[in-house]
């Protein structure tokens, strides 16, 4: 009885938290993305923490970068609000598994997902944005052009760049094959570096490289 009721605990640990929604509260540091009590839940968002993290529209003030930020699912960006990364590097969904909820629903996706009105601002400095698993959703803007970079462990990603133009993309070696689906035009200033997994480039859609492959 002991292995099933050890199976029972590791179900029921890997239940999706609630969204960290941003706040911008802080009094003397209201845009310090690293400041814990700018979030919902008092605490900065990381890598396993279970959670989504939410920027909603309406606030008086947006997060700004202070060092290398970490999402465990998805970054959503509502309509309007933004984020500047401030050449620091973005990572997203590197090392969750999360897939569904307590009854068995698959949730919904990890990635980055900006809506009509929101920005990321990547025009200072080089920064990176890694992502392991879930889509890159962009109806607003990515300002600046940061590099992208895919560490897939085996799940499939979907690029929605939405005209954003990246410095770099890699696909990063894995043990378990991974497909990057590119499902609208996709260009690249720099090079695309192809170290694992493999691309799919949808129907009528374009892969336009200015470097090298």
């Amino acid at each position: 009885m002991r292995p099933f009721f050890q199976y029972i605990f590791v179900l029921c640990a890997s239940v999706q938290a609630e969204p960290n929604s941003w706040k911008g509260s802080h009094r003397e540091r209201p845009s310090d993305w690293h400041e814990p009590a700018n979030w919902s839940t008092g605490a900065v968002p990381k890598l396993e923490d279970g959670r989504d993290v939410v920027i909603p529209p309406g606030l008086e003030h947006y997060p700004i970068l202070s060092g290398d930020a970490e999402v465990d699912l998805k970054l959503q960006l509502g309509p309007k609000a933004w984020l500047i990364l401030n050449g620091h590097n973005l990572d997203i969904a590197k090392t969750s598994t999360v897939d569904y909820d307590r009854a068995g629903a698959k949730q919904s996706g990890a990635g980055i997902y900006l809506e009509k009105g929101a920005f990321l601002d990547t025009s200072k400095g080089k920064s990176e944005i890694t992502v392991g698993r879930g889509t890159i959703s962009n109806k607003g803007s990515i300002r600046g052009s940061p590099a992208l970079i895919i560490e897939s462990k085996h799940s499939s990603v979907s690029l929605k760049t939405g005209g954003a133009l990246f410095d770099s993309l890699t696909l990063e070696p894995s043990v378990f094959p991974y497909r990057v689906t590119v499902e609208d035009r996709l260009e690249v200033m720099g090079s695309v570096v192809l170290r694992g997994g493999h691309m799919q480039i949808k129907r009528e859609q374009t892969l336009s490289i200015r470097g090298d492959l």
